[in-house]
């Protein structure tokens, strides 16, 4: 349902320190807001997948103190898009960003809405968990996106994940919002581009909150899968991750034959 797919290993006991390097050759596009109007089969949302998309979870409710203000600033009676740009709007007006990022140092405090709510200040992970929240709490299935920002340079690393969050409309499928990117955008018209639409300066990794993994964790489903797991003795334990790039022309890539 969340469309994820991961590498499992299994390592013998040791220790010395082991390495694991994954290399992914990828074509990023800007991603455009669909229409309702563009001619295209429009993806159907089936009753368990709607229900999944609308249910809380852990760390991101759809009742109580923290999804209060959707029901004071949403117009009740307007179509779920014109709704969800409301949502996007009180959170640009509302909320701060916080600079410091979602790196891997970071990932136990980071997601706590109520103090997100409190302190009007948030990483991305804050930003979507309250939209993803309001959208729920109003009847719009919502999900989340995960992954890392490209820097528009020729190469480097990436210190941290960013995400964002998907909501489903009626007769436009999934529609991409990005309530974190707008807010480093003072124009208005930039800041509005990410209400539907995405820059290529991303790469996804994975889908969803409390995410169980194949073959099952020991440890309890993953609040946010975008950094390595690692189980030892039925414990979770820290991995180290460095996450590099390397653009290159289309007329360098490595096309293998099918």
């Amino acid at each position: 349902m969340d469309r994820n797919q991961i590498l499992y290993g299994l390592f013998p006991a040791t220790e010395d320190e082991k390495n694991v390097v994954l290399r992914y050759q990828v074509e990023r596009s800007i991603r455009q807001a669909p229409s309702s109007h563009d001619g295209r089969a429009v993806e159907s949302l089936g009753v368990a997948a709607r229900a999944r998309f609308l249910q809380a979870d852990s760390r991101v409710p759809i009742d109580g103190p923290v999804v209060e203000a959707a029901a004071r600033i949403v117009s009740r009676d307007a179509p779920p898009r014109e709704q969800a740009r409301q949502i996007f709007d009180h959170l640009l007006d509302t909320m701060n960003y916080d600079s410091g990022g979602c790196t891997p140092e970071r990932t136990h405090e980071l997601g706590d809405l109520v103090v997100a709510c409190d302190i009007k200040k948030g990483t991305c992970t804050e930003f979507h968990g309250l939209y993803v929240a309001h959208a729920r709490a109003l009847g719009i299935p919502a999900r989340f996106a995960f992954g890392f920002n490209i820097p528009p340079k020729p190469e480097g690393q990436i210190a941290g994940y960013h995400c964002w969050s998907e909501i489903f409309l009626p007769g436009v499928g999934w529609f991409a919002v990005d309530v974190s990117e707008a807010w480093k955008r003072a124009d208005p018209s930039e800041r509005s581009f990410y209400f539907g639409n995405l820059d290529a300066n991303r790469v996804q990794f994975t889908t969803g909150r409390d995410v169980s993994l194949v073959p099952p964790q020991h440890t309890g489903s993953v609040d946010r899968f975008i950094f390595p797991l690692a189980e030892m003795t039925g414990q979770r334990k820290d991995v180290g991750l460095t996450f590099s790039f390397r653009d290159i022309r289309r007329s360098d890539l490595k096309i293998e034959a099918p």
